[in-house]
C-alpha cells in the first residue's frame, strides 16, 4: 500500500523540521563557543601581581607597568561588552533551539500516526 499524499508531506515536513533543529543546534554552539573564547581573552588579560620594581630602572620599569595595566583594564572593558553581546546571542540562540526541537519533536508524533500517538500519551 502506497503511502498518502499527507503521509509524504508529513515526512517532508518531519525531515525539513530535524534540518532546521540542527541548524539552531549548530548556532547555539558556535554562540557559546565564541562566548567561550572570549572569556578565555579576558582571562588571558589577568597577570599575576607584579612586584614594585626598585633600582636604576625601577622609574621607567615602573611606567611600562603601569601601562600595561591601563591597556589591559580597557581591554578587559572592551571584551566584556562583547562578551555581554555574545551571551545575548547565545540565549537568542538556545530559544530558537529549543523551539526548532519542539517542533521537530511534533512532527515526529505527527508521522507516527494516531495509534502510536496514543499508545505514547497516558491520558
Amino acid at each position: 500500500m502506497s503511502k498518502s499524499p499527507d503521509t509524504r508531506r508529513l515526512k517532508s515536513l518531519h525531515q525539513l523540521a530535524k534540518l532546521k533543529s540542527d541548524l539552531a543546534l549548530a548556532a547555539l554552539s558556535s554562540a557559546r563557543l565564541a562566548c567561550e573564547q572570549t572569556a578565555a581573552r579576558i582571562d588571558g588579560l589577568t597577570c599575576p601581581i607584579l612586584p614594585r620594581f626598585e633600582g636604576e630602572n625601577a622609574a621607567t620599569l615602573e611606567q611600562q607597568r603601569l601601562l600595561y595595566e591601563s591597556w589591559a583594564e580597557q581591554r578587559r572593558i572592551a571584551l566584556n561588552g562583547l562578551l555581554a553581546r555574545q551571551m545575548v546571542e547565545a540565549a537568542e540562540r538556545l530559544t530558537e533551539a529549543r523551539e526548532a526541537f519542539g517542533r521537530a519533536d511534533v512532527v515526529e508524533k505527527l508521522c507516527q500516526g494516531p495509534a502510536l500517538r496514543k499508545g505514547a500519551d497516558p491520558g
